[in-house]
């Protein structure tokens, strides 16, 4: 475990309270890395998924790099840390390993996870027909299908993998009916994926009964698994770490009521006050004689 670090001045406090675990995360930053050697299907990949993700993402495509993530990850940490990102995605092409993805994670700036995919039947975004409406940024509804995500335990790592990397960011309400864009991933064994890319539309005879027809957009291709590196139990612990929640104002001030009027009212408790000790302006005939009370005498 990597030695804590302690702020010097008042702006490295910030820096690291901005990297401290939050109940809800900021949108993530994708990184997109080309290898020394890629073949044309990997790196016409590599831009569809830049375009596909279309949010906070890092083109690093047009130069090459002579990277190997499973044999030396230093490289992808340093440009992840220089690019402030979380999310990467690499393809190269070798003899032993062609048509070759790799999608990753990282946690304090160092590899957290890692799914190497071998690429096949890719169908790039420019054999396929333009989508009627384009909305720059726009959030996909995501769909894994296929009970092998439900039990394999490489399909149920690259499912949360996928969901990571192309959820964008977090919503609480959706429209249905004003959905545009549908990402499906169909499990075809326990190790295979298809990835399909569409659009949806909404005939007017059909919007009654909420039906839709899609339109396939791409890319589409399939994904067959082929490494993986996982997280070891300290970083997975750190990583996964949920700091505690804060107290609202409404709970954190106690007997404060606000009534029909927004207006503020509190109650005080206090203890049982002494009134001996009661300290009261006294005449000067009293301040050293104590008051005697003469006891009731009854007349016979």
């Amino acid at each position: 475990m990597a030695e804590e670090r302690k702020p010097k001045t008042h702006k490295g406090k910030l820096h690291l309270q901005k990297r401290e675990p939050k109940i809800e995360e900021d949108p993530k930053t994708a990184i997109f890395i080309r290898g020394h050697k890629t073949s044309e299907a990997v790196g016409n990949l590599l831009k569809d998924l830049l375009k596909l993700r279309d949010f906070q993402n890092v083109n690093l495509l047009k130069k090459k790099h002579q990277i190997r993530p499973f044999e030396d990850p230093t490289q992808i940490e340093f440009l992840c840390e220089k690019n402030n990102a979380s999310l990467f995605a690499f393809g190269n092409h070798i003899k032993k390993r062609p048509d070759n993805l790799i999608l990753g994670r990282t946690f304090d700036s160092r590899i957290l996870e890692m799914l190497e995919f071998g690429v096949s039947d890719y169908i790039p975004i420019d054999h396929h027909e333009k989508p009627s409406v384009a909305i720059p940024g726009q959030k996909p509804v995501i769909l894994f299908q296929g009970t092998p995500f439900e039990y394999s335990d490489n399909l149920i790592k690259a499912k949360n993998m996928l969901a990571d990397f192309f959820k964008l960011y977090d919503v609480k309400q959706a429209n249905i009916l004003e959905t545009r864009r549908l990402l499906v991933f169909t499990a075809i064994d326990e190790k295979s994926i298809r990835i399909s890319h569409y659009e949806t539309q909404k005939p007017a005879q059909d919007m009654e009964e909420g039906k839709f027809e899609m339109k396939e957009l791409g890319p589409s291709c399939n994904l067959t698994i082929r490494r993986t590196q996982l997280p070891s139990n300290d970083l997975y612990k750190s990583a996964t770490v949920k700091p505690k929640v804060k107290k609202t104002t409404a709970q954190a001030k106690k007997n404060i009521i606000t009534n029909a009027l927004s207006q503020t009212k509190g109650r005080i408790h206090i203890s049982q006050q002494d009134l001996k000790t009661l300290n009261l302006h006294k005449p000067k005939k009293m301040k050293h004689k104590e008051m005697e009370y003469m006891p009731f005498e009854e007349d016979n």
